[in-house]
């Protein structure tokens, strides 16, 4: 293929063989990060002999594909994709997070009829098993942060609807946490609960920051004082180890700073809520809304003028609005120096 011998031929050396072997007398074939800095008539040959390499590996059987649609990864990806957006201002960020969700809602929500709302997988036209805490909890944190880029709130309301789904159906009644699989999935002989924060959030610390987020919009005091109940059980592990318990850590923020509730109103509010989203503020509810809206306890008695207004609330009282998001900056560093 490069050579007789591997002494005689680059393309040995390119790939690590040597006659002695580099694994037990057998060559394992390596590849350097770097290409090589070789004359043209060797960099040649080596092409050669890579497409020969592909072409005998194309007759081995290949390894599965495992390319189903997960609900949770996805609404993970919807979260980051309007975070992008809230920061760098992209739209085709904003318009890749809805779409995304359009496509969850259509081809991963159960049938009226059924008993799971949504499902774990879609692969080629099905939707496939009932969705885990996981699922439910990533899908409505990335509800809450569509309604934030766009306004829509729509996505508010499907988000209580699912909210009220899985307190329902993955509720342990007894320590107000949630397990991670639906009451009704029989195939299981414990019903397992998961409380660490690892390579992605726990489907416990997320339903808690929805509980307390959803408590404010919709002004459901139970939803708060569970979210305070799960965390208030956890205080001892999410302070000595922070790092297996972020998401929990930024709810004990949220619990100590006092949740700011931050609105917009305005015939055209986009670019003021643009500038909103760029500011760096971990734990606020936010909404906005370009016409009067008596749906939300938030957005009541708010006014709609040309200029966008800008209210810095708590619980639902509200200072003076003002125009500009820098004004409101300083208002809410103010509020938490004297916190």
């Amino acid at each position: 293929m490069c050579g007789i011998a591997p002494r005689s031929n680059r393309c040995w050396e390119y790939y690590g063989v040597s006659a002695e072997g580099n694994w037990e007398g057998k060559n394992i074939l390596t590849r350097p990060a770097a290409a090589p800095n070789w004359a043209s008539d060797q960099l040649f040959r080596l092409a050669s002999a890579r497409d020969r390499l592909l072409e005998y590996r194309s007759h081995r059987i290949r390894p599965a594909l495992d390319d189903k649609i997960l609900l949770g990864w996805n609404a993970l990806m919807i979260i980051a994709c309007a975070k992008a957006y809230s920061a760098l201002g992209i739209e085709e960020y904003k318009q890749k997070a809805i779409a995304n969700m359009d496509f969850c809602r259509r081809q991963m929500k159960g049938a009226p009829e059924g008993i799971y709302l949504y499902y774990h997988s879609y692969k080629a036209g099905q939707a496939k098993f009932p969705g885990f805490l996981d699922d439910y909890a990533y899908l409505i944190t990335a509800l809450l942060n569509l309604q934030e880029i766009t306004g829509d709130t729509s996505y508010l309301t499907e988000a209580r609807e699912i909210l009220r789904y899985v307190t329902d159906h993955f509720s342990e009644d007894d320590t107000g946490f949630f397990f991670f699989t639906h009451q009704d999935q029989r195939d299981l002989v414990l019903r397992k609960k998961e409380i660490y924060d690892g390579a992605t959030p726990s489907g416990n610390s997320m339903m808690a920051f929805n509980l307390l987020y959803l408590s404010v919009i919709f002004n459901e005091s139970g939803w708060s004082q569970r979210a305070h109940r799960m965390a208030a059980a956890l205080q001892k592990p999410v302070t000595g180890y922070p790092g297996s318990f972020g998401v929990w850590a930024t709810l004990y923020m949220a619990f100590t700073y006092n949740i700011p509730e931050v609105v917009i109103t305005g015939k055209r509010p986009e670019n003021a809520r643009k500038e909103f989203l760029k500011q760096f503020i971990p734990c606020r509810v936010f909404q906005s809304a370009k016409e009067e809206n008596t749906h939300f306890p938030l957005l009541q008695n708010r006014p709609v003028e040309d200029l966008p207004l800008i209210f810095l609330c708590k619980n639902y009282t509200c200072q003076l609005p003002v125009n500009e998001v820098s004004t409101l900056v300083r208002l809410l560093e103010n509020v938490q120096k004297f916190q």
